[in-house]
């Protein structure tokens, strides 16, 4: 679970997750979608499933350099697993 990264789009909805440093198809994806090529982008027949956060906003406040923070953020599946048809 190292490095995983939310691409959230302008409505705040999770558009890509995956490890971009590890996996260089979600790299790609990522690239492709910042990029603003059309082709990336998943359609209504290739979305999955939706999520909630449990929290949208995270601050850490002052500290000091090499100072470790945390905080846990849960996704909740809010929609239907696969494919209308």
């Amino acid at each position: 679970m190292t490095f995983q990264t939310f691409l959230l789009d302008a409505d705040n909805r999770v558009v890509l997750v995956g490890n971009t440093i590890h996996n260089q198809e979600v790299r790609h994806m990522y690239l492709r979608v910042l990029k603003n090529e059309k082709s990336s982008r998943p359609s209504s027949a290739t979305v999955k499933t939706t999520v909630s956060l449990s929290m949208t906003k995270v601050d850490f406040g002052k500290y000091t350099y090499g100072e470790k923070r945390e905080q846990e953020i849960v996704l909740y599946n809010t929609g239907h697993h696969g494919v209308d048809t």
